[in-house]
């Protein structure tokens, strides 16, 4: 799990490669349903600086992105985002 940079949101990842977002200022509720298309777990999770993407490995070596505010998976993700500053940096494979 991780905090977004601004400490507003937490998203939460499954062992079935799921990501879950939660409205930390409204006492953790729920935001939106689950998302995520990974075919294996997820073993690492990054935030973008403005909090607007998310980005996952999983065991099955994948690099995948979406955009927090529709909860969709950016196809293009790693040309699509490779000039994206992020607050961290545990995602195994990345630009």
């Amino acid at each position: 799990m991780k905090f977004s940079p601004d400490g507003s949101k937490l998203a939460v990842t499954t062992h079935e490669g799921k990501i879950w977002l939660f409205d930390v200022q409204n006492d953790f509720a729920q935001i939106g349903k689950e998302f995520g298309k990974t075919t294996s777990f997820i073993t690492q999770i990054d935030w973008s600086m403005d909090g607007e993407v998310i980005r996952t490995t999983d065991a099955s070596y994948e690099l995948l992105y979406y955009t927090v505010a529709d909860a969709k998976q950016q196809t293009a993700g790693a040309s699509a985002y490779k000039d994206t500053q992020w607050a961290t940096h545990n995602v195994i494979y990345s630009f």
